[in-house]
């Protein structure tokens, strides 16, 4: 949109490293993921069961190392041993400053 009507466009320097990690199914120990940092628990209140996303939790921190040091914090807080596997390769992205978390 600034593009389009002329206005600076902002800087495209990451500010960050963030990750999205789904759960299908059943719902990790809630309380333990909101003490984590920098992680937001996102619920869409559906009832559980098999196959099914019950909601998401997004992971941030300030460099790759960051984040995957987060990942393994929440590693012991999901029910399913597959959720989360040790060689996890979540999909992490660098964020820029006029973007939207």
């Amino acid at each position: 949109m600034r593009a389009v009507t002329g206005l600076p466009l902002g800087s495209t320097e990451a500010i960050g490293c963030s990750a999205m990690i789904n759960l299908i199914g059943e719902l990790p120990n809630t309380r333990g993921v909101l003490q984590v940092a920098n992680v937001h628990l996102h619920l869409y209140g559906k009832a559980a069961r098999p196959g099914r996303k019950l909601g998401h939790v997004t992971v941030h921190a300030a460099n790759p190392e960051g984040l995957a040091a987060r990942i393994a914090e929440l590693r012991g807080l999901f029910p399913a041993a597959g959720v989360l596997p040790a060689g996890a390769n979540a999909h992490a992205r660098g964020y820029t400053a006029g973007e939207r978390r």
